[in-house]
């Protein structure tokens, strides 16, 4: 079977390198075959960002950075932390692997009876906490009465069926199927921009009931994601064999996968709750969670759509790999993720950093509403720090997905641990000179520690990935985005535009630097372009896959 395929014959030759060029990237190889799905992940996924967007503008509009909204982004994110530990986080990454394994090894049936145990596992694990959870807060919140704690208790069940829909959405990415998990938090968006219209314009809700009927809706988005993913596994006919098997010998390698996960996760998770109560209580007026949530939703567009998706995509590929044994073609695979992250994250970062007034202006300042001058001023330095570490963000999931892969989890989270801890103390420190930019710019400088240190891990446990190829191919991005950088500070610095409205500066500056980035890349002829423009054509002998996109 062919190894690649030529990228001539889907695209013109004023597109492709000269001859003996880039002779290792002449073409898409087998080992780039997580883009296909990468791509269809980010267009669902940007669909769901600019709901997000929505959803954000619609909060800003009605909610400011009330305090009362910052009690809800820290509700939130109790339910949110769950979330990430138990459904598309740690279990996930801990079932994959031997979830594949077991797929591609001992068969379907044996699969969906490894993840029947699981899913009935995770199911009673999440039940019982959240009762616990809820007897907590209730006692806590009959001594002292909070908005705070109040939302949580409306928004906590929120946490089982988005980690039961998490992991479904993990074991269909396993199986090949992206749509559906990659669709379904657009449903979150939708219920909660449909609420909060009809609460505020149709019925004229202040901001404080506002959002308790939003949390309350928060709640009816995660059974509307919880059943699309049921119904997904069932069209695909991979619905978990539920049953208690709990000493499955299965089971047991995923839980001891698990558990150095969710230590590294928890600590990361509670960091950023943390870092949100930091805000909360020494950031003035209580806005702080309000102006760290706006500023987050617009550095994770890129990082969602982009970030999130290469590392959704090219992890099923890691783990068969790691499956099959063949270290240097997972090496192939993590170099080309690595890359073209890259090639995305450091143009992205760039262009809201030297954008990020204007961009916030555009999504959340508009009149009538209750966010104004003062707000965007403190999202825009706020979004600046976290943009700082973009490039960082996007990479830490791919570099800790190839160690879950090799079904090491220790190193990552030993990494993760003291880089988490370093954060806090960096926040409690820049908190004060810098109010909320202070923990964004703490949040971006510990996630680069991290990489680094990943990167220098990866060198010894799989010496097979060749990071000077990387290192060339970096350094090609690195000027691409130079070029776009001097064309964005001759728009915005220089201010060519003669102060013009965010709308029109941002349709200038926005097409301008994507369209001067493309052709800088394609001079300097950086192999990612073609990658990600380049279609994957299944060769004839190729064997089906284990389901759909």
């Amino acid at each position: 079977m062919r190894q690649g395929f030529e990228v001539a014959v889907l695209l013109p030759n004023r597109f492709l390198p000269r001859r003996g060029c880039l002779p290792i990237f002449a073409r898409v190889s087998e080992h780039t075959r997580f883009l296909a799905p990468a791509r269809l992940i980010a267009l669902l996924t940007s669909c769901s960002r600019v709901l997000g967007l929505v959803r954000e503008a619609a909060f800003s509009y009605f909610c400011g950075i009330d305090p009362v909204f910052s009690s809800f982004r820290v509700a939130f994110m109790v339910p949110n932390l769950a979330r990430r530990l138990f459904g598309e986080g740690a279990m996930a990454s801990a079932f994959i692997p031997v979830f594949t394994e077991a797929l591609e090894k001992q068969g379907r049936e044996r699969a969906r009876e490894l993840a029947g145990s699981a899913f009935t596992l995770l199911g009673a694990i999440l039940c019982g906490l959240t009762l616990l959870v809820e007897g907590g807060i209730l006692i806590a919140h009959l001594l002292h009465r909070s908005d705070t704690l109040s939302l949580t208790m409306v928004m906590l069940p929120y946490m089982i069926l988005i980690c039961l829909a998490g992991f479904a959405g993990g074991m269909l990415n396993a199986l090949n199927r992206f749509a559906l998990p990659a669709a379904a938090p657009m449903l979150l968006n939708i219920v909660l921009i449909a609420l909060l219209l009809i609460g505020g314009i149709t019925v004229g809700l202040e901001p404080r009931p506002l959002v308790y009927v939003v949390a309350v809706g928060v709640v009816l988005s995660g059974l509307a994601q919880f059943g699309l993913q049921l119904l997904d596994m069932r069209w695909a006919d991979c619905s978990p064999t539920l049953n208690l098997r709990w000493r499955d010998p299965d089971l047991r390698r995923i839980l001891l996968l698990l558990a150095p996960m969710l230590v590294g996760l928890s600590a990361t998770q509670l960091n950023v709750l943390a870092d949100n109560l930091i805000a909360l209580y020494f950031v003035p007026q209580a806005r702080g969670p309000a102006v760290l949530g706006y500023a987050h939703m617009l550095y994770h567009l890129p990082l969602g759509v982009f970030g999130i998706a290469l590392a959704t995509a090219i992890f099923p590929q890691l783990s068969a790999r790691a499956a099959q044994a063949d270290h240097g073609g997972l090496a192939r695979a993590l170099e080309s993720g690595v890359r073209v992250s890259l090639f995305i994250a450091l143009p992205a970062s760039v262009g809201l950093i030297m954008l990020a007034t204007p961009i916030v202006a555009l999504v959340y300042q508009h009149r009538g509403g209750r966010f104004g001058i003062e707000a965007t001023d403190h999202v825009a330095r706020t979004l600046v720090c976290y943009c700082l570490g973009l490039w960082a963000f996007s990479l830490q999931p791919i570099l800790a997905r190839a160690f879950y892969a090799l079904q090491d989890a220790r190193t990552p989270v030993r990494i993760g641990v003291i880089t988490v801890s370093l954060n806090l103390v960096l926040s409690l420190v820049l908190v004060f000179p810098m109010a909320e930019g202070g923990i964004a710019l703490a949040t971006a400088a510990a996630a680069c520690l991290q990489v680094v240190w990943l990167v220098w891990a990866l060198r010894r446990r799989l010496p097979e990935v060749r990071w000077s190829q990387v290192a060339v191919s970096s350094g090609r991005t690195a000027l691409a985005v130079a070029a776009m950088s001097a064309f964005l500070w001759w728009i915005s610095g220089a201010n060519m535009l003669g102060g013009a409205r965010p709308a029109v500066h941002l349709a200038i500056a926005i097409p301008g630097g994507i369209v001067l980035f493309a052709v800088a890349a394609r001079g300097l002829r950086c192999p990612e372009l073609l990658e990600l423009l380049a279609r994957r054509r299944p060769s004839p002998n190729a064997e089906p896959s284990a389901g759909n996109d």
